[in-house]
């Protein structure tokens, strides 16, 4: 929750031909100072400092490394672009009725009330007929409305075991890190549609636009980067709630809870989720073409 995005907004904004991209797990500080990663940097100053070519051949433009549980890698992906031209954009839907990730759009309308300051709604995989891998960005479109005039989406992507174990990571600033998470304030949804992808919404932040409670909303919200991969069996978990996601109470690093901006009588009180076929909920994945046959 804190460089991950301007890392990957940056590679993608730089102008230069010469450019890279290193996707890696762990704390960026322990990375940074590893052997390889001092060699790697050593290469690259001798091309471009000294000249010398045959220090800086063949590097691929992006490397990703593809996590696995137990935080280990099970592989690392090289292409020449970002986002990976391997992946396809797949859409889960959110069915608030069962509280369930599924594939197709729920016929039926419904929708999940939450208390903003609680633990949110949670809404769940079936088990994985097949492995699967995530590389790149998410992106949720959410459908909404606020029995106030405005509201915060914090999104939560989580992995589990076929026995229940949450699939987390090691980060700088957290040893149990979900596989990803999104921040949105609503009133701010106003999309750039010049720069927003399909799996990347950009948010143009120019104008205020308060809600009307009781009125629903369509919200897009940024998750940030990933490369993980789901062992057949596994579950997706996504959760929606009004506060930062803790486990058994526990509070981030970073916490948003300065009530000078999150006022409660505005960013509290209930919230509510809608799903269905006129108010299609959904997560939008970046699945690579190996998430099925990968061991």
């Amino acid at each position: 929750g804190l460089h991950l995005r301007g890392t990957i907004r940056g590679f993608e904004g730089i102008s230069s031909q010469h450019k890279w991209l290193r996707v890696q797990g762990g704390s960026y500080f322990a990375r940074f100072y590893a052997s390889e990663s001092v060699g790697l940097q050593r290469r690259f100053f001798d091309r471009f400092l000294k000249g010398d070519e045959a220090a800086w051949r063949d590097e691929p433009t992006v490397a990703a490394e593809i996590r696995a549980p137990g935080d280990t890698v099970i592989r690392t992906v090289a292409e020449d672009r970002w986002p990976l031209s391997s992946i396809t954009w797949s859409r889960l839907h959110l069915d608030a009725g069962t509280r369930a990730l599924v594939e197709e759009t729920p016929e039926t309308p419904t929708a999940a009330e939450y208390e903003a300051l609680g633990d949110g709604v949670e809404f769940t995989t079936e088990p994985l007929a097949e492995a699967i891998e995530l590389c790149g960005t998410m992106r949720a479109h959410l459908c909404v409305s606020s029995e106030t005039t405005d509201m915060d989406l914090f999104v939560t992507v989580q992995g589990f075991t076929a026995e229940g174990e949450e699939i987390s990571f090691f980060a700088a600033d957290n040893p149990q890190s979900p596989i990803s998470q999104g921040w949105l304030r609503v009133s701010q949804r106003r999309l750039d549609e010049t720069l927003s992808t399909e799996g990347q919404p950009v948010h143009d932040h120019l104008v205020r636009d308060p809600l009307e409670p009781g009125t629903v909303y369509e919200a897009d919200v940024a998750v940030w980067a990933t490369s993980v991969h789901l062992p057949a069996g596994s579950r997706l978990v996504f959760t929606v709630q009004g506060q930062d996601f803790g486990r058994n109470g526990e509070r981030p690093f970073f916490a948003h809870d300065d009530q000078r901006d999150r006022p409660p009588e505005i960013y509290g009180g209930i919230k509510t989720v809608h799903t269905g076929p006129r108010q299609d909920s959904y997560i939008v994945l970046p699945l690579t073409s190996r998430g099925a046959d990968a061991s």
